[in-house]
């Protein structure tokens, strides 16, 4: 099983804790989970060993590659049997995870979304981002006028969402609530901002406009 679903399953536990046992079939809920390389870590191993022996690989190993199989896994594992999805942006896929929730549960579609994402560090994703020439090789030093680039890491990190009516009927801690979010894109280039920033600007104006139509979406 590859390290993304294992860390995926835990940090999603942790995030339903509060939810009663049953709170999935009682509710129209959506697990909606995003990825970049998916279950990567497996399919280096299984290449590795392809190269020095190419009788030797186990096709196991790349049977959880697919960026799906951790959605799939998990809402199984969690028995939520609704609306299930993967979402796989690069950078962007878990904010996108949570501005698909809070749209659907405004729209009516949703009780409850679980949103959020998870990445295992792989050669990969270091290789990536070496390419680009973005990758600092000494220690995280942000907002440092030194810093060359980004350090990578490997996480996992869930939210739940609903709306106020289900909170107050689930007797739920609310911790925050979703003012605003956009998409944007000035179709610049793929990895790399324009002299004018034009779209960061344009993703601010619009998350800004939405907090004037907003209702309460809230993060459990």
């Amino acid at each position: 099983m590859s390290r993304s679903i294992l860390l995926s399953y835990i940090a999603t536990k942790e995030a339903i804790a509060t939810l009663p046992a049953n709170f999935s079939a009682d509710f129209r809920t959506a697990y909606i989970s995003a990825t970049t390389v998916g279950g990567m870590d497996k399919t280096e191993t299984f290449y590795e060993n392809y190269v020095d022996d190419k009788n030797a690989p186990n096709i196991e190993l790349i049977r959880h590659h697919d960026c799906g199989k951790i959605t799939d896994f998990v809402a199984k594992e969690i028995g939520i049997k609704g609306m299930v999805t993967t979402i796989s942006t690069a950078c962007s896929s878990s904010a996108n995870a949570i501005a698909l929730g809070t749209r659907m549960i405004k729209q009516n579609l949703l009780d409850i979304a679980i949103v959020g994402g998870v990445d295992a560090l792989t050669k990969f994703t270091l290789n990536g981002f070496n390419t680009l020439q973005i990758l600092d090789t000494e220690q995280c030093r942000p907002l440092d006028e030194s810093r060359v680039g980004l350090n990578l890491g490997e996480g996992a990190a869930y939210l739940v969402l609903m709306s106020e009516n289900v909170a107050k009927q689930l007797n739920q801690e609310i911790f925050c609530n979703v003012v605003g979010y956009h998409n944007a894109n000035d179709s610049f280039h793929q990895t790399a901002l324009s002299d004018d920033a034009k779209g960061p600007t344009l993703a601010m104006q619009g998350a800004l406009k939405k907090v004037v139509c907003s209702q309460m979406i809230l993060i459990i």
